[in-house]
């Protein structure tokens, strides 16, 4: 009657990754070879994903943008409620400060937002950009031409 305990694989087939021997443990070279990919195939299979992973992002974007956003607003206020509990603060209360904190900080940056791009707008026509970009356009088709003619 065969023994059903050994864990060790038939030398004919590949050693799965279920069964692969612990850390430390060497496998043959046989095995190895058995289980070796391409190199150009891991390279277009590592590119693949990388295309996918991009696809998936960029299709979720209008999810995947607001929840960063979310998680740097997380990353960023959590301390304040830490040092809140850590100083015995009542977990609602300290909740209700580190809430207010955050709220606080986001209507700041807008309105310091609102203030710029209103600022922008003011300065805007001190920046005569119609007679520098015309000039730019300009100098483009000189270079353009000169170019084409001398070559």
């Amino acid at each position: 009657m065969p023994s059903t305990s050994s864990p060790s694989p038939e030398p004919d087939r590949p050693v799965s990754a279920v069964e692969a021997p612990a850390p430390g443990v060497r496998r043959s070279r046989a095995a190895d070879r058995a289980l070796a990919l391409p190199h150009g195939l891991l390279v277009l299979l590592g590119m693949a994903g990388v295309v996918v992973a991009v696809a998936g992002l960029r299709s979720a974007s209008g999810i995947v943008g607001p929840a960063f956003l979310a998680l740097m607003i997380v990353i960023t206020i959590h301390p304040l409620l830490a040092w809140l509990q850590r100083h015995r603060v009542p977990g609602w209360l300290a909740v209700v400060l580190t809430m207010l904190v955050a709220y606080t900080s986001l209507v700041a940056l807008a309105a310091a937002l609102v203030f710029s791009v209103a600022r922008l707008a003011t300065l805007l026509p001190s920046y005569h950009l119609v007679e520098a970009l015309t000039g730019f356009a300009g100098a483009t088709r000189q270079y353009v031409v000169v170019s084409t003619v001398f070559g």
